[in-house]
């Protein structure tokens, strides 16, 4: 069985190399095909869609609900994440939970520390070496908000004193 790799739009504008594994089915989602602009990469874009060498498959909603729950309450990463990078990461863990080999190829952290909490693989040109769970604190009071809190009652600001809110990490773990 081939090993899926799951493409996010840097691996495709910078990284071209990877698409040289002719052992691999390259996936991306409709999403990263909307966020290529530049006319080079468009070319290469279409070369690869053409050669039938990238698929485009989008995610089940229902993964992309798993997805979005895991990054906002086990990681406070939502904020980090886009729309794009959790259909991306849903679509990674659709493919694994049917027991497939999966890789999710992104330059983006946020979206590595999610895949490696759902103990999906990635590679990345930079990666990170730890996993990290975020909390939110009011820089004038100190107090401090879960990601939950922050999406529930849409904060951008502390709800006591009015002051910045800067995500602060609660719990470091080494991959």
């Amino acid at each position: 069985m081939a090993r899926i790799l799951i493409v996010d739009t840097g691996v495709i504008l910078h990284s071209k190399q990877i698409f040289w594994d002719i052992t691999a089915r390259f996936i991306t989602i409709p999403e990263v095909l909307e966020e290529i602009i530049d006319q080079k990469s468009l070319i290469f874009l279409d070369q690869l869609l053409t050669q039938k060498i990238l698929e485009v498959i989008p995610p089940n909603d229902s993964n992309i609900s798993f997805v979005r729950k895991e990054a906002l309450n086990h990681l406070g990463e939502s904020k980090n994440l886009s729309e794009t990078d959790l259909s991306l990461t849903a679509l990674a863990f659709e493919f694994k939970k049917k027991g497939n080999n999966v890789l999710i190829c992104t330059n983006d952290l946020a979206i590595q520390n999610l895949a490696n909490h759902l103990k999906i693989e990635f590679w990345g040109e930079k990666i990170i070496k730890k996993r990290i769970k975020w909390t939110f604190r009011c820089k004038g009071c100190g107090k401090t908000y879960s990601n939950k809190e922050l999406e529930e009652f849409n904060l951008r600001e502390c709800g006591l004193c009015g002051s910045e809110l800067r995500k602060t990490p609660t719990q470091i773990i080494d991959i």
